[in-house]
């Protein structure tokens, strides 16, 4: 799989598919199981306890991951539910869930034999929910990195609720930051995640699976964007939907899915303020400047110390040309190589934050 097939493109991620009961046939019969143990009272024959074993819901093991279905059971109505993944793709899962593949997802789901259902009434009849919408680009410091969510961090909209605003993880094995809770997502307060994709590869659940499937180097600096609508016949109508039928959903192109994510973004953090360029790097430099210019970058990429250069360049001169040459060098350093250096970790920080959509 190529890069290029889903850098900088929206797609889904994953999400909760359901179906009535009546619209469906169910295979597997222990999907309709429900299994308690029972503690009994040998003496009176009192039930004293009991605790639910199996509670209508099968996970089918796939090759090094798996997928949960379940029935679930509202005011008397009861709806087959399974947890759609991008890893049903496997090797294409960074690609994430569209309409392109989404017959393939849908042979997968038949081979584990749990339910039948035609493919026109899959699209059609299955009702969403918990759509999880992603987007991946490149981001190769991971130094960088974590300036950069602290940077998001400080700009959140400020919240005194329980549950909302920025949580930052920065471990070794879990970078990132995440806005709200996924449980208690809604429109006015979004649930959104910006995490380190090539760390979470190596390092979190899922390892095994990408591992088997996936070239691990290939993402190693990916970040992904991460935005989810709850509560999709409710939010979805405010997204321009029409209903919340899987079809519906697979209709939504990058731009349409690329909008979830911007209101995601400017919901939780304050608009993106942009660095002005340093005037003294624009200043036209003398002859001598020039010079000295190119010996310090020269030395810098032979790792020599900036302390170690001025003294070098001044070292047979006299006491007074001494400390004005310094004080040149010095200058030039911090305002032409030093904040270089720091320009371009800017610039790409802020090519990341133009990627992801907060301007």
């Amino acid at each position: 799989m190529k890069l290029q097939n889903y850098l900088g493109q929206s797609s889904i991620d994953s999400l909760k598919l359901s179906f009535d009961i009546d619209e469906v046939d169910v295979v597997n019969m222990k999907l309709l199981d429900h299994k308690i143990k029972q503690t009994i009272n040998t003496v009176t024959g009192e039930v004293e306890d009991e605790t639910p074993i199996q509670q209508n819901s099968l996970q089918h093991q796939y090759e090094n991951y798996k997928i949960h279905f379940a029935i679930n059971k509202n005011f008397g109505l009861e709806r087959v539910v399974v947890l759609l993944n991008s890893k049903l793709l496997e090797v294409d899962y960074m690609n994430g869930i569209s309409m392109s593949n989404i017959e393939s997802i849908y042979a997968q789901l038949m081979s584990a034999n749990i339910f039948e259902i035609s493919f026109s009434d899959f699209l059609s009849k299955g009702q969403v929910s918990d759509v999880d919408i992603k987007k991946d680009v490149l981001f190769e410091s991971i130094e960088e990195f974590d300036n950069m969510t602290k940077q998001l961090e400080n700009s959140t909209h400020p919240s005194k609720q329980s549950g909302r605003g920025a949580n930052r993880f920065t471990k070794s094995t879990n970078k990132g930051i995440q806005w709200n809770i996924r449980k208690k997502s809604s429109y006015r307060f979004p649930y959104l995640k910006i995490y380190h994709k090539g760390i979470e590869s190596k390092h979190g659940d899922n390892q095994i699976f990408f591992n088997h499937f996936l070239d691990i180097n290939s993402i190693s600096n990916v970040v992904r964007i991460e935005a989810t609508i709850k509560n999709f016949s409710t939010q979805g109508v405010r997204y321009g939907l029409k209903g919340n039928s899987l079809l519906e959903l697979l209709k939504m192109d990058n731009s349409a899915l690329n909008e979830i994510i911007n209101h995601s973004l400017i919901t939780n953090i304050e608009p993106r303020i942009k660095r002005a360029p340093n005037k003294e790097s624009l200043k036209r430099l003398t002859a001598r400047e020039e010079h000295y210019l190119f010996t310090i970058e020269y030395m810098i990429k032979d790792n020599h110390s900036i302390e170690s250069i001025i003294s070098n360049i001044t070292d047979r001169m006299t006491k007074k040309q001494r400390y004005n040459h310094k004080k040149e060098l010095t200058f030039l350093y911090e305002t032409r190589v030093k904040n270089e250096i720091y320009e371009t970790k800017s610039r790409n920080t802020a090519k990341f934050f133009d990627e992801i959509g907060w301007f």
